[in-house]
């Protein structure tokens, strides 16, 4: 315990922690009269080609909610192909599971009781879960990673994962309201897990309890073990999407909108940052 009354319970590290706590505090019960100019796209400042909108061609291949679908299964899939091989065993395959895991905990504790009664929601959870079945089934495939970094896991653990992923969205979904103290116990969560992963002291014990828990020698655990592809975007739509859900922002989001919004392809990795409200816009009706 030296090291953490050494490290990190220094009056630096407590002081910073405070602070950033006091921040959080200020920007949940400000939210709601913030202007809306901090919330702005990007694109209208950088000027870039807005990567969100669909050309016709696309438009013309998948019609409809089909073109919906389709992009939450490609996207899903591109987040599992574009995570890089990590010196953790198999955690090239859990980061973006996780990452559809906090994605879909996210949306059941802001989903109302309605939303658990809307087929379309049921369609997007078991589309988001066999789409990560099978792909835990080409370890029987290969013995190296075809669409992943490294081999999948052992199939009966990607089934127990999901499985949990499941259950609690449903609990949550199902028998909790999207209230003020449940989506602020959210928002601090996914700072924890950032937390975690951005301090290098912190980092570097979560590598050494992860190498030990696959079997790997935990001394060799380094801060930079820990390169969770996208995190810092994930955990930035997730709170913007709890924030101005708490503060009446945002009423009725889809779990098929929360997912496509959250990994969406082509600015899962260096954005932009975007709003849900402006997102859903072109994902119902998108412009060439």
């Amino acid at each position: 315990m030296r090291w953490l009354k050494d490290q990190l319970l220094t009056k630096e590290n407590l002081w910073a922690l405070l602070l950033c706590l006091l921040i959080v505090i200020l920007v949940i019960f400000s939210a709601d009269r913030s202007p809306l100019w901090i919330y702005q796209d990007l694109n209208v400042i950088t000027q870039y080609p807005d990567p969100h909108r669909c050309g016709p061609r696309a438009q013309a291949l998948f019609p409809g909610k089909l073109r919906r679908w389709a992009l939450l299964v490609s996207s899903i899939i591109a987040i599992y192909w574009l995570q890089p091989s990590l010196p953790i065993r198999q955690m090239d395959f859990w980061f973006p599971t996780a990452t559809l895991g906090l994605v879909m905990v996210v949306w059941g504790l802001t989903a109302e009781k309605e939303q658990f009664k809307i087929k379309q929601n049921w369609l997007a959870a078991v589309l988001t879960l066999g789409t990560v079945l099978l792909l835990g089934l080409l370890r029987f495939v290969s013995l190296k990673g075809i669409l992943t970094a490294s081999r999948p896991p052992q199939f009966l653990s990607v089934a127990v994962a999901l499985v949990i992923i499941a259950v609690l969205t449903l609990v949550l979904a199902r028998f909790l309201k999207p209230a003020r103290p449940a989506l602020t116990v959210g928002v601090l969560l996914i700072l924890v897990f950032f937390v975690l992963l951005k301090n290098p002291t912190l980092a570097t014990r979560t590598s050494a309890a992860l190498r030990g828990l696959m079997s790997q020698d935990p001394t060799l655990a380094l801060s930079t073990d820990l390169g969770w592809l996208g995190f810092s975007y994930v955990a930035f739509r997730l709170i913007h999407t709890m924030i101005d859900r708490m503060n009446g922002r945002l009423k009725e989001m889809g779990l098929d909108e929360v997912l496509i919004y959250t990994i969406f392809f082509p600015s899962f990795m260096a954005g932009p940052l975007d709003k849900l409200q402006r997102f859903r816009k072109d994902l119902d009706a998108p412009q060439p």
